[in-house]
């Protein structure tokens, strides 16, 4: 392990695969890009690791790949530490948790570095910040603000059913989500 961390830091090694423990350790100014392959546990992790690239101040990357299996996975492992006596209260906020990392990587109309800075409760001084992937989509998307707004507005009212059906106590899994509203977007597009 530290011979191949070696390597990377003297720019003898390109890429380095590394758990995100090891990763942590990382304090290499020209790293240009991380890339998660799961759903990484909260916004604080995602935060901290992401923030192992582009210390140089130039543009870098960070990407998650993660499908609904990745939530599993957490949440089994959050009901491993309940038998090792967590208590319900870090059982709860560590779902909450996991369900805003989800939230960021599902939303597509909000700039990431707003998000973030939401998250921990600063105000950022714009609603964008013209380099994450939301942003370059809505810039570039511009000529369709119609069809944009048509969608902000459309997942305002389905936030609105989703808090509603929580509150009332229903389960409500993001596959449910989709192909109970698949077919409202499907009607509109055809307007």
């Amino acid at each position: 392990k530290e011979k191949n961390m070696q390597s990377w830091l003297e720019n003898k090694s390109q890429v380095m695969v590394a758990t995100n423990a090891f990763g942590m350790g990382i304090d290499k100014p020209d790293v240009k890009t991380v890339i998660h392959i799961q759903l990484p546990e909260n916004i604080e992790n995602y935060y901290q690791e992401a923030g192992r690239a582009g210390r140089d101040g130039r543009v870098s990357v960070c990407t998650i790949f993660y499908d609904a299996s990745d939530k599993r996975k957490l949440d089994m492992m959050s009901q491993m530490s309940k038998k090792t006596n967590s208590s319900q209260n870090h059982d709860e906020n560590r779902k909450i948790m996991i369900y805003k990392t989800m939230l960021y990587c599902e939303n597509k109309f909000t700039c990431r570095r707003v998000q973030i800075l939401d998250y921990f409760g600063e105000k950022p001084e714009k609603d964008i910040c013209d380099f994450c992937d939301n942003c370059i989509n809505i810039l570039a998307n511009n000529q369709n603000k119609s069809e944009n707004n048509f969608f902000i507005w459309k997942g305002k009212d389905i936030a609105k059913e989703v808090i509603k059906d929580v509150s009332d106590g229903n389960r409500l899994t993001l596959i449910k989500m989709i192909e109970s509203r698949a077919q409202d977007v499907s009607d509109s597009s055809h307007n």
